[in-house]
């Protein structure tokens, strides 16, 4: 009986060391193109040593953002419109369905969303009466994410 129990926990095992060989093979084909577009950021590039099942390529970007704050007249009173800057974090996502993948190597293109301001006031601007709109994004860092099958198969920091 415990050599059987031996032979089940050693083929486990093997299970288990088959499957982190395969997540560890997941990389990145080449360069990621690092695209700031203003007020989001575009990451590309080519995934190989994907398994056959969907894969999830998420961003997280952080960066900071140029606040244009227009005060209640909609005019630009001077001295009063200003620009003030806030640290931002934006996320973005694409699923890429597993009939995509081919030899285990698929291309993709993902984008951030755009930044979403909780309210004029934390944004730098006065108050919530004034209006505040995201001119551009000075991003710093790009985490890229890659799930396949409900796991982490590769994390990629860029610093841009």
């Amino acid at each position: 009986m415990s050599h059987r129990i031996h032979g089940i926990a050693w083929a486990a095992l093997a299970v288990v060391g088959i499957s982190s060989i395969a997540v560890a093979a997941t990389q990145f084909q080449g360069a990621l193109n690092v695209q700031d577009q203003g007020a989001t950021l575009q990451v590309s590039g080519r995934l190989a040593g994907l398994g056959t099942r969907d894969v999830i390529v998420s961003l997280k970007a952080t960066g900071t953002a140029r606040i244009t704050c227009t005060n209640p007249g909609d005019n630009a009173a001077p001295g009063q419109n200003r620009e003030a800057s806030s640290k931002v974090t934006v996320m973005g996502l694409i699923r890429i369905p597993a009939e995509q993948i081919k030899d285990g190597v698929v291309d993709f293109t993902a984008a951030t969303d755009p930044v979403r301001l909780r309210s004029p006031a934390v944004a730098g601007c006065p108050n919530d009466r004034w209006e505040a709109s995201v001119g551009d994004v000075d991003f710093d860092r790009v985490t890229v994410r890659v799930q396949q099958g409900g796991r982490v198969v590769l994390t990629h920091n860029v610093s841009i």
